[in-house]
């Protein structure tokens, strides 16, 4: 197992402790009470340098020349010392530990450098540590969720995950379709903090509008499933009456998965769809006439806001039901079949949302 250290900048913390031990792999460090050479002591014993030619320099200052130490000063409010699934190495896993962190965060976070065992490494992280800067008053203090033992429950949990977070080649010649579907889906849902901060004007509304549903319609649909079950859909079909339409099958299969965790999630997510087709198929566009250009509301901010959230609690319960299936029995990599099977199995149904309770029950209500 190797280690990872992670710095963000943040808003003053109220946490007065210089380091808490959250477990005996996970560690809390309130870096603003921390001066910078201190640092550099604390963070060389907890990962040790991978040789002797890594020195305090390489602490201060990246291989890209990058002023580590003048960050810090400026910009450093907490970091997290975190295990990673390495074995003969520490570094390459910053990735992977930072999105499994901005998953269970309510918000998108700030890293302004990491650390392994090669010293500190700052110019991947410049440009968020430049949008936090620019909207800094605007950024709420999320560093008291990872204060808590639902967060070191929630990534030991994650643990067996972080590799598709990361899009780990190696791994890529056993994986399976589902594998590659988790791997994308991932790298998409994190291109999404970029409009965490993007003004809130039609352009961008459409665009993450759809690709929350990329997202979505990538997860729950499988061209070989829907040509799998044609006695299913028709017994749908007969049960609610009509067509079962993309909407709809989105709507059933997040209620089959999420169950009553926020009972909003299906209707949501149908309501979502049904937005993004009337972007795609331009019945917004027929609408807009002279100064009445369609633009979107606070109100569809706030919609599309709650959206985002529950398409990462969909992401956060999909991929932990993969990794732990063989829990409920299942040996193949298909979720989807397993999804449509489960709306008239009660018992197959009750396994599937105690399998995403046990990863959701731990993630942040505010």
């Amino acid at each position: 197992m190797g280690k990872i250290f992670i710095a963000f900048a943040g808003k003053k913390s109220s946490e007065t402790e210089i380091t808490l031990r959250l477990s005996p792999t996970i560690e809390y460090w309130n870096l603003q009470n921390i001066d910078f050479d201190t640092f550099v002591d604390l963070v060389k014993k907890a990962i040790h340098p991978v040789h002797d030619n890594i020195t305090d320099d390489r602490y201060a200052q990246d291989t890209w020349k990058c002023d580590v130490k003048q960050l810090y000063q400026n910009e450093a409010s907490f970091g997290l010392l975190l295990p990673t699934p390495a074995t003969d190495r520490n570094y390459g896993y910053h990735d992977a530990a930072l999105h499994a962190l901005n998953l269970f965060s309510p918000a998108f976070l700030y890293p302004i450098f990491h650390v392994d065992d090669l010293g500190c490494s700052a110019t991947p992280h410049l440009h968020t540590s430049r949008e936090y800067g620019q909207t800094v008053r605007d950024q709420p203090d999320v560093s008291k969720h990872f204060r808590t033992e639902n967060f070191v429950k929630y990534y030991e949990k994650t643990f067996g995950s972080l590799d598709y977070f990361g899009r780990n080649r190696d791994l890529g010649k056993t994986w399976m379709p589902n594998d590659w579907r988790l791997c994308w889906m991932h790298t998409l849902y994190g291109d999404l903090r970029g409009y965490q901060n993007t003004a809130k004007i039609q352009g961008t509304f459409l665009k993450e509008c759809v690709d929350l549903c990329v997202i979505l319609e990538a997860l729950f649909f499988d061209e070989k499933a829907e040509k799998e079950t044609p006695m299913l859909r028709a017994l749908l079909h007969c049960l609610f009456g009509k067509r079962q339409g993309i909407g709809s099958k989105l709507k059933q299969r997040t209620a089959v998965l999420v169950g009553s965790f926020r009972s909003g999630i299906p209707n949501t997510i149908y309501d979502l769809y049904d937005l993004r087709c009337k972007y795609v198929h331009g019945e917004i566009f027929r609408k807009m006439k002279g100064f009445d250009d369609g633009s979107p509301t606070g109100k569809d901010f706030d919609f599309l806001e709650k959206a985002t959230s529950y398409v990462r609690y969909l992401l956060i319960a999909y991929t932990f039901l993969y990794v732990q299936r063989q829990d409920i029995g299942v040996k193949n990599d298909e979720i989807v079949p397993l999804l449509d099977a489960a709306i008239l199995d009660c018992t197959l149904r009750k396994k599937i949302q105690e399998k995403s309770q046990e990863i959701l029950s731990l993630l942040p209500t505010n």
